[in-house]
């Protein structure tokens, strides 16, 4: 409070009403800008993470290929969690996957839903069926396919023991006519051999196999956040999985170990988009190439 001394009066030093509106009004717009360009950065931040997270993986498989001397290969894939609940609003929820399989072996036998590798230690290398479980995993035919999903198949992750036929299997009954008798009072006859094999369970994957197929196990996986996915092609049930672009396949007798460089591995790339909250189309959000995966990066 002041006094005029001129006109005798006190006055009131203060702000008008226009005054705090302005104010008001500029504190709002400023906070506005200043949440938009957090939220911004935080985006930018997560979209890098993100296809360095990709690049990382991509690497590690080439490294496992050299360091192992196996072939390798990268699969992505998209997987579906959650769809769109209205009355809880919880939005929908699909995920890109990345998945590294390394060779495990070649298939000697396909019959029915039975995959055999009769020269592959299967009892030793998997688990056996002793619980008699009907939990899955997936076995990777490790050979150029149209589509991810053509490239696997859902088998039991225990073996099963299993009888073959000789003749179909080898042409000639290799045991004489005689019946056989294994330490675990097992017998079978003298036209069957009694192997370990992978058996097929209903699921998603539907591999065409052949004798001869090279095939692999999952060694190691990536998951993107929530929203991320690979390419364009995104599943429409829970549960369901879609493939997103073809493998990216690994081979060690390409290359030394001295001359190793990323980009020289064959990789044809792929495409990292975003499903916005509220928005039904896919944002491009970045594409890894060759050139990404270079040593000097």
């Amino acid at each position: 409070m002041a006094y005029d001394g001129m006109k005798g009066r006190k006055s009131i030093l203060g702000f008008t009403l226009i005054e705090l509106l302005v104010t008001m009004g500029l504190m709002a717009l400023l906070a506005t800008v200043a949440i938009g360009g957090y939220y911004s950065a935080v985006r930018g931040m997560t979209e890098r993470g993100v296809k360095q997270d990709v690049i990382s993986f991509i690497r590690l498989a080439q490294q496992r290929a050299l360091v192992d001397q196996v072939p390798t290969a990268v699969f992505f894939m998209n997987r579906k969690l959650a769809e769109e609940d209205l009355d809880t609003g919880e939005a929908e929820r699909i995920v890109g996957i990345a998945v590294a399989v390394r060779t495990v072996g070649r298939v000697g036998y396909v019959k029915g839903d039975l995959i055999a590798d009769e020269y592959g230690d299967l009892d030793k290398t998997f688990p056996t069926n002793g619980a008699n479980t009907r939990s899955s995993m997936r076995l990777y035919r490790m050979v150029d396919a149209s589509s991810v999903e053509a490239c696997f198949s859902t088998v039991r992750d225990h073996v099963v023991r299993c009888s073959l036929d000789t003749e179909e299997l080898f042409g000639a009954n290799l045991l004489g006519g005689k019946s056989v008798t294994l330490p675990d009072s097992t017998t079978f006859s003298a036209n069957a051999l009694n192997i370990w094999a992978f058996q097929k369970i209903s699921g998603d994957g539907n591999a065409n196999w052949r004798v001869g197929d090279p095939y692999g196990a999952e060694i190691a996986s990536l998951q993107l956040p929530h929203g991320y996915v690979f390419g364009n092609s995104v599943p429409t049930k829970v549960g369901e999985t879609t493939g997103a672009s073809a493998p990216c396949f690994f081979d060690p007798e390409r290359l030394g170990a001295l001359d190793y460089q990323g980009s020289q591995f064959e990789f044809n790339g792929v495409e990292i988009r975003v499903r916005r909250p509220g928005k039904d189309s896919l944002e491009r959000v970045d594409t890894i190439s060759k050139s990404d995966l270079n040593d000097n990066k």
